[in-house]
């Protein structure tokens, strides 16, 4: 069995070009990309629906979310090297983010339909935008004739976690003052790596200000603590069963309660 197993051409599982399947490629025109997106979505709905069990592909990208919590047991706080942590976020976290988490498999044949009927246009890879009058112009860096204009514009996107940058009022004024600082990922040596996640303390998180001190208070849960943590999104869970958001809720109420 071990060596039919050897002998087998089996294709390696590439990750990253799961993740960004578009890289690198040229569309002739608007017609052609679209096209190219029906036949991904197509054959992403085929691997969907012969489930995770019967599908090898689908199994396989379900183990990235399956294993979520052991990742972070290894991630959290500081449990990588700076450089290690640094990669982890601007390398591994986009790909397993994409793979593993999205939209239902009936949404997925909603939109094909919708782009089929010529209701919805994707914008195609390279988005480049830029503000004229009363509207916004869109061209796209895989198709050079490619130009739509529009007025509206909604940022649907997760924003990524970044304490010095955030501009909520009050995230900033606590920033300001010292309350809030942002985790610093340092080992015995020169290499230090900040991060834009709030620096808390362990279950219930309480934020620790600029001279080290936790404030017993406050308490901090889910995205501003990203990179300090990794996946605070709330995420989805299964039945019966709490995931980590959940688990961190109901610890921060509890201490709340016992204050």
């Amino acid at each position: 069995f071990a060596s039919e197993l050897l002998s087998s051409k089996v294709t390696p599982l590439n990750l990253k070009n799961l993740a960004q399947p578009f890289k690198g490629l040229t569309f002739a025109d608007e017609n052609h990309w679209h096209d190219t997106l029906l036949t991904l979505l197509r054959t992403d709905t085929l691997e969907a629906e012969k489930g995770n069990i019967t599908s090898p592909l689908k199994g396989a990208l379900d183990v990235l979310r399956n294993v979520r919590d052991q990742v972070r047991i290894l991630v959290d706080f500081a449990g990588l090297t700076p450089d290690s942590h640094r990669k982890f976020i601007e390398e591994y976290v986009p790909v397993i983010t994409i793979l593993s988490a999205g939209p239902p498999l009936f949404r997925l044949k909603q939109l094909e339909a919708l782009i089929s009927g010529g209701i919805v246009s994707i914008v195609p890879p390279g988005i480049q935008l830029s503000a004229k009058t009363n509207c916004y112009e869109l061209a796209a860096a895989s198709i050079v004739s490619y130009s739509r204009r529009v007025t509206s514009l909604i940022d649907a996107r997760i924003p990524t976690a970044c304490l010095q940058l955030d501009k909520n009022p009050l995230i900033s004024s606590l920033f300001q003052h010292g309350i809030f600082t942002p985790f610093l990922n340092s080992d015995s040596g020169e290499e230090s790596f900040e991060t834009g996640g709030v620096n808390v303390t362990r279950t219930p998180f309480h934020p620790i200000d600029r001279q080290g001190e936790a404030h017993i208070r406050l308490f901090v849960l889910g995205i501003p603590t990203e990179h300090t943590r990794w996946f605070m999104q709330s995420g989805s869970s299964r039945p019966s069963r709490w995931i980590d958001f959940m688990i961190d809720a109901d610890a921060i109420a509890e201490a709340a309660l016992n204050i």
